[in-house]
């Protein structure tokens, strides 16, 4: 139900690139004439290259920010993974998880 609410398969792109979008949430994801979602504003997203693992800048919007993010440690596409379940959640209940 939920993949073709959210297309999980634009996230998992952006992962198989080693790209960090940052800021995924409800208002960077779009619906266009076609009825197709896109993700935008890639503004702070972070492409990792071969020899970095993770990042460490702290940026975001505050909700959607994954745990290692928050406590400043260093974080990796996972975090996207972690916004993702925080969208999923806000669509099943109209609320945000905190």
């Amino acid at each position: 139900m939920f993949g073709d609410t959210v297309d999980t398969r634009k996230v998992h792109f952006l992962i198989g690139r080693r790209i960090i979008h940052r800021d995924l949430k409800t208002a960077n994801i779009f619906l266009n004439v076609n009825k197709q979602l896109k993700i935008g504003d890639f503004g702070i997203s972070k492409s990792l290259d071969q020899s970095q693992m993770a990042a460490t800048a702290m940026v975001g919007t505050p909700y959607y920010l994954s745990p290692e993010m928050v406590e400043g440690k260093p974080y990796s596409t996972k975090s996207d993974i972690w916004a993702l379940g925080v969208i999923l959640y806000q669509l099943c209940s109209l609320k945000l998880p905190f």
